[in-house]
């Protein structure tokens, strides 16, 4: 399992975890996938993308300027391996 900076081309794999998440349960409250310009990490799991995480400003107000969303998605696959764990460690260590 290697946790990395996504990059361009993990975009559809990120995707195709996601879509799920935003049509088929109220986990989201998204309708649309956030845009790339925040950290985003992911999981890659013998040459496929497990899962992925990343984290956007809380609130635009100066008090929360150091206050984020995190959020992790896992692959249906995935779930239950401790991967959704390490993707939070690793974000929470790159935001600190």
């Amino acid at each position: 399992m290697i946790i990395r900076i996504a990059n361009v081309d993990d975009g559809e794999s990120i995707a195709r975890i996601y879509a799920p998440i935003v049509t088929d349960t109220a986990i989201s409250f998204e309708e649309i996938p956030p845009p790339l310009e925040h950290p985003w990490l992911v999981a890659e799991d013998d040459d496929s993308i497990a899962g992925f995480a990343y984290a956007s400003p809380h609130r635009s107000r100066s008090a929360y300027r150091w206050s984020s969303d995190v959020s992790a998605y896992l692959a249906e696959g995935a779930r239950r391996r401790g991967i959704g764990s390490m993707l939070y460690r690793q974000l929470l260590s790159t935001l600190v």
